[in-house]
């Protein structure tokens, strides 16, 4: 893996303004843990675009064990200070079905309102760490009493516990922040639901619900990239997208997903700097048949 010197995965950001710049954001998918730096989505989807004439600028902004609500965080900050003309936020089913318990960010009326980010249980554990002399964190009784905050909610931030209704929480957040909040310098924004292996026996519908057609509705443009993974009559597409004793996504997922998302940029007009062409049926890099 090779970072730049803004920390992000891949060379030094471009000094050429000519070229469009998208800044994707997300979790370990984005950032593609488990490929090398050039198998990742992100860095086939630039290869794919440049053969087809549109050079373009691709920051991997992806952090392994973000959330959602640490995603969009960055997604504000990077955009911020990076201005790209595209910011892509990676969803995946982690942002709804686990990593739901350090918010940033609640629903008060149907709008999001910031919450503190120290009162939560990581924040509490990295306290009481930094607090507790050496010699006491060694102790098996001290890391017991540490570790029994795991996954808890001290501070009583979140507004539910049960499995359905924090997941429904959460997609009602992401169409708040995605739909109505701005990213300062951006000049656009669109979703991408990437695959995950919770689509291959089903479970990822309940997860998922009518997430992209309500972000769609809010005037995000999403890509569902795992809804063919969806379908029971073409289960052979799945073969080899995902390691087999790993969630993450083998070379050719990221394919897949670059493929897909090269083909939604361009029949969404999302590369608005540099209007192209749609390809011949097949003809995108890294296609599945």
């Amino acid at each position: 893996v090779r970072t730049d010197s803004l920390g992000l995965r891949g060379p030094e950001p471009s000094t050429d303004a000519g070229r469009p710049r998208i800044l994707a954001v997300g979790d370990s998918f984005t950032f593609g843990t488990g490929v090398d730096d050039d198998e990742t989505w992100e860095a086939v989807l630039a290869s794919g675009l440049a053969a087809r004439g549109a050079p373009v600028e691709i920051l991997n902004a992806g952090v392994p064990g973000y959330g959602f609500d640490q995603v969009f965080r960055a997604a504000q900050s990077w955009s911020a200070k990076l201005r790209p003309d595209l910011v892509l936020v990676g969803l995946h089913c982690t942002d709804l079905a686990s990593d739901w318990d350090v918010p940033l960010w609640d629903l008060r009326e149907g709008r999001p309102v910031p919450l503190d980010p120290s009162r939560n249980w990581i924040a509490l554990q990295a306290r009481l760490r930094d607090a507790t002399p050496a010699p006491l964190r060694g102790l098996r009784t001290w890391r017991e009493l540490v570790g029994a905050l795991h996954h808890r909610d001290p501070f009583g931030q979140l507004p539910v516990r049960d499995w359905a209704g924090a997941t429904a929480w959460q997609r009602d957040k992401v169409v708040a922040l995605l739909g109505a909040t701005e990213l300062p310098g951006a000049a656009q924004r669109a979703a991408i639901v990437m695959p995950c292996k919770e689509d291959l026996d089903g479970t990822s519908s309940a997860l998922w619900a009518d997430l992209p057609d309500r972000l769609e509705r809010a005037g995000v443009p999403t890509l569902d990239a795992g809804r063919e993974l969806r379908k029971p009559e073409r289960p052979e597409i799945a073969a080899g997208l995902f390691y087999r004793h790993d969630i993450h996504l083998t070379p050719a997922g990221n394919r897949w997903v670059a493929s897909r998302v090269e083909n939604f940029l361009l029949e969404r007009g999302l590369l608005a700097r540099a209007p192209l062409p749609l390809a011949a049926p097949g003809a995108a890099a890294g296609a599945v048949p």
